[in-house]
């Protein structure tokens, strides 16, 4: 089932804006997405790819 599938991780930020740099300036990486809600949608090749949002509790789990 789930290997015909593609898969997205799913990352909290406390700093929305941030983490957009992190990921573009250290991994060369820029938004494909980014959704009314705020967050960030990165793809990587073969249907992969992560979503960032902005949330308080990044880092506390």
């Amino acid at each position: 089932m789930l290997t015909d599938s593609d898969i997205m991780g799913v990352l909290p930020a406390k700093d929305i804006n941030r983490a957009k740099d992190f990921y573009r300036d250290k991994l060369g990486l820029e938004p494909a997405e980014s959704p009314e809600d705020g967050s960030l949608v990165y793809r990587g090749g073969h249907g992969t790819g992560f979503l960032i949002y902005q949330t308080e509790n990044a880092g506390t789990a």
